[in-house]
């Protein structure tokens, strides 16, 4: 059996204190805690929103490639 992981939701604001989590440091701290252990494959969506999916990958901007 393959186990995927649930993907996230769309959320690069750093408002921890709301319970929102930027997804990349919330997916880093999955890895961090072992989590990584427990699926097989990462899911993700492919998120772009108002960009091209040609836009490079960008930390803090939804696009489609990252």
């Amino acid at each position: 059996m393959v186990v995927l992981s649930a993907p996230l939701a769309i959320t690069l604001e750093d408002a921890s204190m709301r319970g929102n989590h930027n997804d990349l440091v919330f997916l880093e701290q999955i890895y961090q805690a072992g989590g990584g252990d427990y699926f097989d494959i990462l899911s993700a969506n492919a998120f772009g929103l108002d960009r091209p999916p040609e836009d490079p990958p960008d930390p803090a901007v939804l696009t489609f490639a990252g």
